[in-house]
């Protein structure tokens, strides 16, 4: 048998949905904080925030409540704040850690560090020095918690960010700011600027996992996966970290070549699906009609398989393209009077005359 192919440069784990993949990884924090309390040591989490790790906070707080799992000895680093911010505004990190987990469990609140976005611009440099200072002086980050931006960004370490850069304040990519305009009730609300911990600190933390959910971060992953290193996609610096882990709901993997094209990297059971998936996507690779695919396309992607399998590739073109028009109709209530036994289901209304003609 031969053996699978993997494009995959980071290790990544795929599960069904962000609760069970967010309760693995609340497990993993748990399981160091215990371990280091039964030595007698502080756990030093790097934290992030956002929507990524809000279920593993809860787990990780249903876990205090119930099962006693004690913050008492956890050190937190927050990676970042916008740039100004006061604590206590609704799009704070402080006030998001505080709602999300740091209330609700028994973290001295000496323990919790997250960047000043209130500082006066002449004194961020010294803070950020100071805080990568704490961070040694406690002997590096023992776990970080990463979130990743559909720009590849990590932190707020935007694109260009080199693997080398160490915390600072941050101009703000368009794409981070659009994505933040929500909760700012408009992009021009969107503070310009962040401090931000550097990827060589992030670099250096023992162990790295990183949360990604949703289709609209399966380009990000994949190319932070699977792409080279490239301060393009700050994320990818990540890819010469000794123990880091994606975990990735199935939407955010979707971009991933075992999932997108599953036939390039192993062996695949070639039902009707499969071969639907495979046909439709050589078509829009190739930018060819789906009737015009020939057996040298085939070949040249993958796809000799099924050849191999089911013949000719006009055989199989016919096939995918007549299931495929079964599902198209330019009548969406039905045709009066046509057999529409072999397309998706209709309304049984057919009329479609407007009383406001």
């Amino acid at each position: 048998m031969e053996q699978a192919i993997s494009f995959e440069r980071i290790l990544t784990k795929i599960f069904p949905d962000s609760d069970t993949a967010s309760q693995l990884v609340a497990h993993e924090m748990a399981e160091l904080i215990r371990s280091k309390a039964a030595e007698g040591k502080k756990a030093i989490l790097g934290l992030s925030t956002g929507s990524s790790p809000k279920k593993v906070y809860q787990e990780l707080i249903r876990m205090h409540k119930q099962e006693g799992l004690s913050f008492a000895n956890v050190v937190s680093f927050n990676l970042d704040e916008y740039y100004p911010m006061e604590p206590d505004a609704v799009q704070s990190y402080v006030r998001f850690m505080k709602e999300q987990l740091f209330d609700h469990v028994d973290i001295p609140k000496e323990n919790i560090h997250i960047p000043d976005g209130t500082l006066a611009l002449d004194d961020v440099p010294a803070f950020c020095q100071a805080y990568e200072d704490k961070i040694e002086g406690f002997g590096g980050l023992d776990f970080q918690l990463l979130g990743i931006g559909r720009n590849g960004h990590i932190g707020f370490n935007e694109p260009g960010s080199l693997i080398n850069s160490r915390t600072r304040i941050m101009t703000l990519d368009i794409a981070t700011k659009i994505d933040a305009a929500i909760d700012f009730g408009g992009l021009e609300r969107v503070p310009k600027k962040a401090i931000t911990m550097g990827i060589d600190k992030l670099m250096h933390a023992k162990r790295i996992v990183l949360l990604a959910w949703g289709e609209h971060k399966a380009e990000a992953v994949a190319k932070a996966v699977e792409g080279p290193v490239s301060a393009e996609i700050p994320a990818s610096y990540l890819q010469q970290h000794p123990n880091v882990l994606f975990v990735l709901d199935e939407t955010a993997a979707t971009s991933l070549t075992r999932i997108k094209t599953p036939w390039i990297v192993d062996s695949v059971q070639w039902d009707k699906a499969m071969i639907k998936k495979a046909v439709t996507h050589l078509s829009l690779q190739l930018d060819k009609p789906i009737l015009k695919l020939t057996n040298k396309d085939y070949n040249e992607n993958g796809l000799s398989d099924l050849l191999a399998l089911y013949g000719q590739a006009y055989e199989i073109n016919i096939e995918v393209f007549n299931y495929l028009q079964h599902t198209i109709t330019g009548w969406p209530g039905g045709k009066p009077n046509a057999d529409d036994t072999h397309r998706p289901e209709r309304a049984f209304p057919a009329k479609k005359k407007s009383d406001h003609l």
